[in-house]
């Protein structure tokens, strides 16, 4: 992690292995983010894990709280924004300037405010790379 700043301490984040967290990268920790294994967040990437809405003091107590997953091999791009309680599929990847409001399935690659998808990348070729890469850092043997 390179200068990333995070909202609370650190009980409300789960990170695996090989993980990349770019500069300016904020993480709030209201609810849980959970970062697994051969994750990569872009630079100056925003993820958060409340909301709260504007309007009367009444109003502004109903403060939304959701936990956000990165799966596996999943990743954005620099300058994104992932709102609470979305969940990144494994090997999807977020472009940059894109805010993700829902949920993203595995095998994508999605763009723009709200994200949508807009590639869809194949399953056993992503997987055959997964291999090669596991085997290329040594964590499985060929």
């Amino acid at each position: 992690m390179h200068n990333a700043f995070f909202k609370n301490d650190f009980s409300n984040l789960c990170i695996g292995e090989d993980v990349y967290i770019g500069p300016h990268t904020v993480l709030d920790l209201y609810g849980e983010i959970t970062i697994k294994n051969h994750v990569a967040i872009g630079m100056n990437s925003h993820i958060f894990t409340h909301a709260s809405f504007v309007g009367t003091y009444s109003m502004l107590m109903r403060i939304k709280v959701a936990n956000v997953v990165f799966e596996e091999y999943s990743g954005t791009n620099p300058c994104v924004t992932v709102l609470a309680g979305v969940t990144v599929g494994r090997n999807s990847y977020i472009t940059p300037h894109s805010v993700a409001v829902e949920n993203i399935p595995p095998y994508k690659i999605v763009r723009g405010n709200p994200a949508q998808i807009i590639a869809n990348l194949p399953e056993e070729k992503m997987k055959s790379f997964e291999t090669k890469y596991l085997e290329k850092i040594g964590w499985i043997k060929s």
